[in-house]
């Protein structure tokens, strides 16, 4: 399953975006420190500039480098369901380019319970990007004869497999605004991530 990765790597460090399984979706993938790949993940979804990309890493420590600031609440949660189909909004460090965050002050992140995407961030020395591999507005792709029939040779690659199609996308978490706010339900029952911010709230006395 692994055995294309270097071949993966390349293009992305060219400046190459791919199409690649997670644990939740199809995604597509481009270094997220190279401003001519991220421009090319929205041209081929047809995404408006505005509209921030979502990222993935492969791991916390490598997460809180793209943050500004995280708190109790959000380490928390990291704690519980990383890794895994849990996405959390933070405030964006300034190391991070605003083409991909929309000129917007905050980062949506996900630490994938997946080998191949935390592979390839592995390789890659960076995090990538973790938006769906679709063009804007069009079904959500499980397979990679999906993204081939509908993006064709716009994407460098496509790693071959697919994901199960009862899959959802994340659950997406707003951790940086005052009060954290479930901004979208994924797979994680949302009793388990309210019981946790809950607790966390009640711990600090003041999140």
């Amino acid at each position: 399953m692994l055995s294309n990765i270097h071949h993966v790597v390349d293009i992305l460090q060219k400046g190459g975006v791919v199409a690649l399984p997670t644990d939740t979706i199809y995604g597509l993938g481009a270094d997220i420190s190279n401003e001519k790949a991220i421009a090319r993940v929205f041209s081929i979804k047809g995404r408006l500039t505005t509209k921030a990309l979502p990222v993935l890493v492969s791991g916390i420590e490598q997460a809180l480098t793209l943050t500004t600031s995280v708190p109790k609440i959000g380490l928390a949660l990291m704690e519980a369901f990383w890794p895994g189909s849990l996405t959390l909004i933070c405030k964006k460090s300034s190391n991070v380019s605003d083409k991909l965050t929309g000129s917007m002050g905050s980062i949506a992140i996900r630490y994938p319970n997946h080998p191949i995407p935390l592979e390839i961030i592995n390789q890659l020395g960076s995090p990538i990007t973790g938006t769906s591999a679709n063009r804007s507005g069009q079904p959500t792709p499980f397979a990679s004869e999906q993204i081939i029939q509908s993006l064709g040779t716009d994407v460098d690659y496509v790693i071959p497999g697919a994901c199960p199609e009862n899959n959802v996308g994340s659950t997406i978490i707003d951790i940086s605004i005052k009060e954290a706010a479930i901004i979208r339900a994924g797979s994680i029952p949302v009793q388990q991530l309210t019981d946790i911010m809950q607790v966390t709230r009640d711990n600090s006395g003041h999140e």
